[in-house]
């Protein structure tokens, strides 16, 4: 007798959950659809920085997408890293102690970027 309630009791459960998971895999379908409707084109984005006079990378340059909060730092190498851009920004600037500010059109077709700065001094 017990072993029949146990295995009501778990059958009851088991359908509940299910029930449960079929609302919450619907609503989630809603939701993506909708995000669908409104989403965006996103790209990645990477460049690398350097000096117009030696060629060298530049470390610690910030690089940003102008109509954006995004910015990034180059790392020893010059390099730099956007994930997820929104294709409608069309500029990159780079800044750096004692260069001039330099700042390129992002083109649709190209992911890498090669900025060059030129010396304040």
């Amino acid at each position: 007798m017990k072993t029949t309630k146990t295995a009501l009791i778990t059958i009851l459960m088991l359908a509940s959950l299910s029930t449960f998971a079929n609302e919450n895999s619907k609503k989630v379908e809603e939701e993506s659809a909708k995000g669908e409707a409104s989403a965006t084109v996103t790209k990645n984005i990477s460049g690398r920085v350097i000096d117009s006079n030696t060629g060298e990378p530049l470390a610690g340059v910030s690089v940003s997408i102008d109509g954006s909060t995004a910015i990034a730092f180059t790392d020893f190498d010059g390099n730099f890293v956007f994930n997820n851009v929104n294709v409608t920004s069309k500029t990159l600037s780079a800044s750096f102690i004692s260069y001039e500010k330099a700042s390129v059109n992002i083109s649709d077709s190209k992911n890498t970027i090669v900025l060059s700065l030129k010396s304040a001094f």
